[in-house]
């Protein structure tokens, strides 16, 4: 069938395969400005972070399931207050790290740090601040939690290879002992937003300033060789980087999700009316979020040629839009409605209430280097 073009990302209009587009079960796309989500290990609990368009200020905002059904999105308890970003769950659901400028217990500065919260039966406990040797007087951004307690971050030191580098805390009875670069993913360039799967066997991360990537910021993928060491990282092909930023990247339930700046073609807007639905919509440039299979991107190190046709699925990634109705919507994990998104001038004129390509469901209505906001107010990792 006729592919559909969204500002570079190719749908394929095909259900009966594995490689299709679907409305994802976490409609997290607003318009917004998405930057990241973190989702739970029993996939009722997701948060994400909106971040300002002038990236002045941001905040994570909560969605939870009940009986099936996705509620309303709420601020998170414990975020509103002070910028927060970069919320990520632990393997084991219970605790929350995030990144913040909030006070400093002990220290004035407006830096980013490393902040823990714990999820009970009576809610989320008052966020704790990592200290050190996690936290410096410098920027500590996107926690990525392993397993065995290892906390994975990016920051720049001194004890760094260049720039902003992924360093691991190696967590030792109950605390983090030592903090350590770690090697071979990290180079004189910049490295962000890194993401470690829950046994360290890859790391998923963005970097600028490489040869050959597209964009300003570009999604890859390091595996963990039997030595114990990451790999240099390989490049994601296209789409799934961009001529954008594509960046926070995270693995849950099998699907690599990441967020991306790259937009949608704006041509053929006739009406004022059309024009603020386009500027409110995903595909402004503000920030979306989309996923493609885990297994199209995680294959073994091997030559572009062997590598080619193993990757195609990259051309069929979906992206996550919130449709206005959530409940009618959504469905359950085993049987998500089918969505065909495009942002062509004749699909922004045609209600789609109804339409088949979209379940039924309608049209959203509503309407940052790596999303950062500039002190006091940079969104970091």
């Amino acid at each position: 069938m006729k592919p559909l073009r969204l500002a570079g990302l190719i749908l394929l209009a095909c259900v009966a395969s594995r490689v299709h587009a679907e409305a994802i079960l976490h409609p997290i796309s607003s318009g917004l400005g998405n930057r990241d989500l973190t989702i739970s290990p029993d996939g009722d609990t997701l948060l994400t972070t909106l971040i300002a368009p002038a990236n002045q200020f941001a905040a994570i905002v909560i969605y939870k399931r009940k009986n099936g059904q996705w509620q309303d999105p709420a601020l998170a308890p414990f975020s509103g207050r002070y910028p927060d970003i970069e919320p990520m769950f632990a393997p084991d659901g219970k605790s929350l790290y995030f990144s913040s400028t909030r006070p400093k217990p002990g220290r004035d500065g407006d830096d980013w740090d490393i902040w823990m919260t714990s999820r009970t039966e009576n809610g989320w406990t008052e966020p704790v601040n990592l200290g050190a040797p996690v936290n410096t007087s410098g920027n500590e951004f996107y926690p990525s939690i392993a397993s065995n307690g290892n906390l994975y971050f990016t920051a720049e030191r001194e004890s760094g290879v260049g720039g902003e580098d992924i360093f691991r805390a190696v967590a030792t009875a109950g605390h983090f002992a030592h903090i350590e670069v770690v090697t071979g993913v990290s180079t004189e360039g910049g490295e962000f937003n890194a993401f470690v799967a829950p046994d360290e066997s890859y790391i998923f991360y963005s970097a600028d300033g490489r040869a050959g990537g597209p964009g300003r910021g570009d999604l890859y993928v390091s595996m963990r060789a039997g030595d114990g060491k990451f790999g240099p990282g390989r490049l994601l092909a296209e789409p799934v980087n961009s001529p954008a930023l594509d960046y926070c990247p995270g693995v849950y339930g099998g699907r690599l999700y990441f967020a991306s700046r790259r937009q949608a073609s704006m041509d053929g807007i006739a009406n004022y009316a059309e024009l603020v639905r386009a500027l409110s919509a995903p595909g402004n440039g503000l920030g979306d979020l989309y996923w493609v299979p885990l297994d199209a991107v995680l294959v073994p190190e091997a030559p572009a040629s062997a590598n080619a046709s193993r990757l195609s699925p990259f051309r069929h990634a979906s992206q996550i839009l919130r449709p206005r109705t959530v409940d009618t919507c959504l469905q359950s994990r085993s049987s998500f409605s089918r969505f065909i998104l495009t942002r062509s001038a004749s699909a922004r004129r045609r209600s789609t209430a109804g339409d088949p390509q979209t379940g039924g469901c309608p049209e959203p209505a509503t309407r940052s280097h790596h999303s950062r906001i500039d002190s006091p107010g940079a969104a970091g990792g």
